[in-house]
């Protein structure tokens, strides 16, 4: 997964700018170390990710979104995904929110997580570009939200209910992930999108659209995805 050093860079400054203030309001601020001052840092830090008046030229939180198509007798029902963050963002999680220090994200810890390091996301449609037969799909809630840990990185899960019938001659789904913020990059897993048990009364083809556009610029990337009854 790609990393951003100027991220890094702008975290460290903020880390710097938050220790500063704390030695100016408080003597006893010198024995603190710098995980206590980041975590009073990271509301700052989900501000700056999540801030909807944040224009940012590079992105510095990148993501690899594994989708699966959720499916009922009518048709589509939704798509489970899967968010893994790099190892960066991660670390703030885990300091913030793993309370108990076991490596793993209790019920109350994934309360918190989603109430203060997600729910954020609302007001962007979850990073979420739908549309149904070229018409827009509004993602205005997510339900089963879950954190784990896979292999030292966090990994976000939930669930986009979306129903909506397969009906001659197919269903026309595109799916994109974009930040308007352009702070986060988000890429679908080469395994995308995945299909759920319920999928065998259709038939699903799927093309990606890399987002290259013609001189170079780079666009969020489109899942293309077809569904039709056998």
């Amino acid at each position: 997964m790609r990393r951003s050093e100027k991220g890094r860079k702008l975290l460290e400054i903020l880390i710097d700018i938050q220790y500063n203030s704390a030695v100016l309001s408080d003597h006893n601020a010198f024995s603190r170390n710098r995980t206590m001052i980041s975590k009073r840092l990271f509301p700052l830090f989900l501000f700056f990710l999540f801030s909807s008046g944040t224009a940012w030229a590079h992105p510095h939180v990148f993501v690899d979104a594994r989708v699966m198509l959720l499916f009922d007798g009518d048709g589509l029902a939704g798509f489970r995904e899967e968010w893994t963050f790099d190892e960066m963002f991660g670390e703030f999680i885990l300091g913030d929110y793993d309370a108990n220090g076991n490596k793993r994200f209790e019920p109350a810890e994934i309360a918190k997580i989603k109430a203060e390091a997600f729910d954020n996301l609302k007001d962007h449609a979850y990073f979420h570009i739908v549309k149904l037969n070229g018409k827009p799909f509004d993602v205005k809630w997510v339900t089963d939200f879950t954190v784990r840990l896979k292999e030292g990185r966090v990994v976000y899960g939930f669930t986009i209910p979306c129903h909506v019938k397969v009906e001659m001659p197919s269903l026309e789904v595109s799916l994109s992930l974009s930040d308007p913020t352009i702070y986060t990059d988000i890429v679908f897993t080469k395994d995308s999108p995945q299909t759920d048990g319920n999928s065998k009364p259709y038939k699903i083809a799927h093309r990606l659209d890399d987002g290259v556009q013609p001189g170079g610029q780079v666009l969020a990337q489109t899942l293309r995805i077809t569904v039709a009854r056998r």
